[in-house]
């Protein structure tokens, strides 16, 4: 497919010739599907209509066989057009090497035309012939922003993951373009924080994990070079700042997670501390009701004592 007016669009930058051509790209589509609605309907009633009229009878089978036919009966019969009003076609129509307009914002830096596109449901998913996604795309080219919001597109963490983990005709990352070009700031918007205080570091590890070949050959393909993590790469390509920019991110993923183990250590002695003051509670309260026949409160029963304790609430006496 050629390139179309809305790759020239987002390659000049022009939001709002992207927005303005999206925007047309639905009316249109409305107007056909509308069409399309209207035609079937016409096409019912005129079959409901044959069928009343005719009952049913071809011209041959009348007692006048020289009748000619009825117009009705001539009408082809028209399915329903279920064809979606939307503009995804549109916005994600590929050229020739199977980029999408997302691709060639995203090479170009226009944040204003990416965020457009985006609101636009486009599939920024999409690969091009070479495998490279929009993100691949800006990564390589140092667009940081760009590489931010179509990073967080995913709307949960796993498909945050997925996403920055693909992988092009070559076996590259998103994260191996930055660490071979030297975009720091990159390199860190990919891995994200050392700890997510909600997620964890999925996203992170997974990336430091990829493996590539050397010298842009494939993975699957012939044996040039040795696989290769990001942090090799940017040895080989003599990139010190991303390398000290990885060491650093892997420290501070080790610090946090020392002092997350001591917050559970601290957590679990608190724990077993309340649970052996509930066990001692449990055994004295028993034997007072047992050789005094007291009578305790509903939330002073044994059972109940021992699960407030356990969770760190204790009734007022």
């Amino acid at each position: 497919m050629p390139r179309n007016k809305l790759h020239d669009a987002a390659l000049a930058g022009d939001a709002g010739l992207v927005l303005r051509l999206i925007e047309e790209s639905r009316q249109r589509r409305l107007k056909q599907a509308e069409a399309a609605e209207n035609e079937a309907r016409m096409a019912e009633i005129e079959a409901e209509v044959r069928r009343r009229v005719l009952g049913g009878t071809s011209p041959s089978s009348s007692p006048e066989g020289s009748a000619r036919p009825s117009r009705l009966s001539a009408l082809p019969l028209k399915k329903r057009d279920t064809t979606e009003a939307t503009s995804f076609i549109e916005a994600n129509a590929a050229d020739a090497l199977g980029r999408t307009p997302l691709h060639v914002a995203a090479a170009q830096g226009s944040m204003q035309v990416v965020d457009a596109l985006l609101q636009a449901n486009c599939n920024y998913r999409l690969a091009d012939k070479r495998g490279r996604t929009a993100l691949m795309e800006a990564a390589s080219y140092g667009h940081e922003a760009v590489v931010a919001a179509l990073l967080y597109a995913g709307l949960t963490p796993a498909a945050q993951t997925k996403y920055a983990t693909e992988c092009d005709c070559a076996g590259w990352t998103a994260l191996h373009d930055a660490s071979y070009r030297g975009h720091v700031d990159i390199v860190l918007t990919l891995l994200g924080p050392p700890v997510d205080p909600v997620w964890g570091t999925a996203l992170g590890l997974e990336l430091l994990g990829c493996e590539t070949a050397a010298d842009g050959a494939t993975v699957s393909g012939n044996s040039v070079g040795q696989l290769m993590t990001p942090r090799q790469l940017a040895e080989q390509y003599d990139q010190m700042e991303v390398i000290a920019a990885i060491d650093n991110w892997v420290e501070e993923l080790e610090r946090c997670r020392e002092a997350v183990a001591l917050q559970r250590r601290a957590a679990m002695v608190a724990a077993h501390q309340r649970l052996a003051l509930a066990a001692s509670m449990h055994k004295m309260i028993a034997s007072k009701v047992h050789h005094r026949r007291l009578y305790l409160p509903l939330a002073w029963r044994p059972t109940d004592l021992l699960l407030q304790a356990i969770a760190g609430y204790m009734p007022e006496q």
